[in-house]
C-alpha cells in the first residue's frame, strides 16, 4: 500500500520566465539575423561547481502539518556540466548534478495518527539545456537557460519503527539566469539561478520545486 505523502511542496510558478525568456528571444534573434556568422561548433567547455540548493521535502506550512520536525530544507550541491558553443550567443550543455543528503526526524500525521518518522532524501541527475548568451559589457553576458532534468530520488526512513526505502525518477523542465564573466581569455566564472519543477512523484516521495543558486568556474577550448 502506497503512502501518500506530502515531502514537496507542489508549487509550479514561472517565476523566472520573464527574464530567462527575454534573454533566450534576444539570442534567437540575435542566431537569425546573424548570417554573417556561420552557425557551426565554435568551442567546446566544461563546467564545474557547487552551490546552495533550497528543497522543501516537508511541508511545515501551519495548515498542513502532516510533518512536525527537524529537516535539512537547505543542502549543498555539487554538479559538472560540459557544453558546445555553437553560436556567439548560445550553446547547448550536459551535466550530472547530486544534492546533498536531506536529514528529516519528526513525526507523520497517517490516517489522523502521529508517527515517528526518521531517514534521508536524496536526489540526483543529468541535464541536457539550451543556454542563451547575451553580452553586456566588454567581458560580462546574461545567461538564460532552459532544459530537461532527468532525476532520481531516493528515500530511506523508519515509519513507526519499520524501515521502508523509495525510489522513483522522471524528467521535469528546468529554467534558470545568470551572468558570467571572464576572468582570461579561456577561463571564467559563472553565477546561477536554476528551477526545477516538479521533481518527485506524489504517491511515493512527494513531489514538488527545488531551487538551485550556484557557482561555476569555466573552462573554452576553442575550435576556430
Amino acid at each position: 500500500m502506497k503512502f501518500v505523502r506530502s515531502l514537496f511542496r507542489s508549487n509550479f510558478q514561472f517565476k523566472g520566465l520573464p527574464i530567462a525568456g527575454i534573454i533566450i528571444l534576444l539570442v534567437l534573434q540575435g542566431c537569425a539575423g546573424g548570417q554573417q556568422k556561420k552557425n557551426s561548433i565554435q568551442a567546446v567547455y566544461v563546467i564545474g561547481g557547487g552551490g546552495f540548493t533550497q528543497l522543501p521535502y516537508k511541508n511545515k506550512a501551519e495548515d498542513d502539518n502532516i510533518f512536525v520536525g527537524k529537516s535539512d530544507d537547505g543542502v549543498a550541491t555539487g554538479h559538472f556540466l560540459a557544453g558546445l558553443t555553437f553560436h556567439e550567443n548560445a550553446m547547448v550543455e550536459l551535466g550530472y548534478s547530486a544534492f546533498g543528503t536531506m536529514n528529516f526526524d519528526g513525526k507523520y500525521t497517517w490516517m489522523g495518527v502521529p508517527t515517528d518518522d526518521i531517514g534521508e532524501i536524496k536526489t540526483k541527475g543529468f541535464t541536457a539545456s539550451v543556454v542563451g548568451n547575451m553580452p553586456f559589457k566588454t567581458r560580462y553576458s546574461l545567461l538564460g537557460r532552459l532544459g530537461l532534468f532527468r532525476w532520481s530520488v531516493d528515500e530511506d526512513e523508519i515509519f513507526g519503527g519499520i524501515p521502508e526505502s523509495h525510489s522513483v525518477s522522471g524528467t521535469s523542465p528546468i529554467l534558470g539566469a545568470g551572468v558570467q564573466t571572464a576572468i582570461i581569455k579561456q577561463l571564467g566564472l559563472r553565477i546561477e539561478w536554476q528551477h526545477l519543477f516538479n521533481v518527485g512523484e506524489q504517491d511515493e516521495t512527494g513531489e514538488g520545486d527545488i531551487d538551485i543558486f550556484a557557482a561555476n568556474v569555466y573552462y573554452t577550448f576553442p575550435l576556430q
